[in-house]
């Protein structure tokens, strides 16, 4: 505890949908992309701001029915302190709907390359090599988003 900052946390958890989950198990390497867009989702929000946050992300691979589930918990600091580290800004607003758009982005442009290389390699099942990674994959992954980004915090949910 003695690491932590004194400052209120958000705590945000990372999903995608269900339909993405069984990609991981064909390479465990995949599971670095979650992190990477979280990183990207939340740093890039923060820099328009002005600040660098204090961040502690944990994978969870499976969900509380034991179920492979790959998301991302995420405790964020409200506010952070300025590029000199000579100032803390403070922020309590978290824009929901742009993180959720951020994060979808970031799951598809660093994946998008990954499932294209396990269809070559014909490691990954065959209803996905059937959709293949164009208009057909993006297409599959709108009809079946799930929640993509939730807070548990209380502040509030997407």
């Amino acid at each position: 505890m003695e690491t932590f900052l004194d400052v209120p946390y958000h705590h945000i958890v990372f999903t995608m949908p269900d339909v993405l989950w069984n990609i991981f198990p064909y390479d465990r390497s995949l599971l670095d992309i979650p992190f990477k867009a979280a990183e990207q989702t939340i740093l890039e929000w923060c820099r328009q701001g002005g600040y660098v946050p204090g961040v502690v992300c944990v994978l969870h691979t499976f969900g509380s029915i034991l179920n492979f589930n790959v998301h991302i918990h995420m405790l964020i600091t409200e506010g952070g302190l300025n590029p000199d580290r000579t100032t803390w800004i403070g922020n309590e607003y978290i824009p929901w709907k742009m993180l959720k758009k951020r994060w979808k982005y970031w799951i598809l442009t660093l994946l998008e390359p990954e499932v294209k290389r396990l269809i070559r390699q014909e490691w990954i099942e065959a209803r996905y090599r059937a959709l293949g990674v164009g208009y057909r994959f993006h297409s599959f992954l709108e009809r079946s988003e799930g929640e993509n980004l939730v807070c548990l915090d209380g502040i509030g949910t997407l």
